[in-house]
């Protein structure tokens, strides 16, 4: 089975620092976090919020406990909740899906 779409996509791990900088303050790129997005400066909402919404371009927000299960190739045992949500923040996206760890945004970006 083939796509009607023939949109090119990127789906990519971001670790550089200043590529994280570019995508946080990309107001194109939508960040979505697992909870409390409202703690970041950026264009943003929760994984589970933004069902039913479609964004251009998406950047998944990668918690400690996804980010070790998705190095480790175990996305599948995440707890049901949260993988529900996962896929929720997942399918979001028009073309590009970027994914960056949480612990590795600057502090420039997080809300006191």
């Amino acid at each position: 089975m083939d796509s009607n779409n023939n949109t090119l996509s990127e789906v990519k791990l971001i670790t550089d620092p200043s590529e994280i900088k570019n995508v946080m303050e990309d107001d194109s790129i939508k960040k979505l976090f697992l909870k409390q997005h409202y703690n970041y400066e950026c264009n943003s909402d929760n994984w589970g919020a933004c069902k039913g919404q479609i964004f251009e371009r998406v950047c998944v927000v990668l918690n400690p406990k996804t980010a070790e299960l998705y190095d480790q190739g175990k996305l599948d045992e995440l707890q049901p909740q949260t993988k529900s949500k996962f896929y929720v923040a997942c399918t979001r996206t028009q073309t590009d899906l970027l994914f960056i760890r949480q612990n590795m945004i600057p502090k420039q970006y997080k809300r006191s």
